[in-house]
């Protein structure tokens, strides 16, 4: 039995580092879940009960490459897990699209009031340590 359990711990750690962050815990279920129960948590998590220990995971980090000034990346936090970690790419042209969503054209924000010397100051100073010598 013990072993079932390991292994079963093993195959979960596996499929939750491929699909994202996940928590596993040796003992009963939270709030009265029993063996075999599977639930949902907010923030698009799941978990499930074994016998003798549970488990929850999350989506993890997904990247995306695209356009930032004619698309955006819609979250879908309102479905249940795990279809929320499915993010939608949404372009100019497709059904939907929000214009207010988009990155802010470099082109439109160029002439913003603002000078390069406000933004680069630096209040406190920086400490510089030479690596051959120790700090106490």
């Amino acid at each position: 039995m013990r072993a079932f359990v390991i292994s079963t711990f093993f195959f979960m750690a596996i499929v939750a580092a491929a699909y994202g962050a996940a928590m596993f815990e040796m003992g009963e279920c939270p709030d009265g879940h029993v063996n075999g129960d599977s639930w949902e948590l907010p923030g698009c998590q799941g978990c499930d009960c074994g016998d003798g220990w549970y488990g929850c995971y999350g989506c993890g980090l997904m990247a995306f490459y695209y356009d930032t000034y004619s698309c955006y990346v819609q979250d879908n936090l309102d479905k249940g897990y795990p279809q929320c970690c499915k993010q939608e790419l949404i372009c100019k042209g497709d059904e939907g699209f929000d214009e207010s969503k988009l990155r802010p054209d470099p082109e439109q924000i160029r002439d913003l009031p603002v000078e390069v010397e406000e933004l680069n100051t630096i209040d406190d100073p920086i400490l510089v340590v030479d690596p051959d010598e120790s700090v106490e």
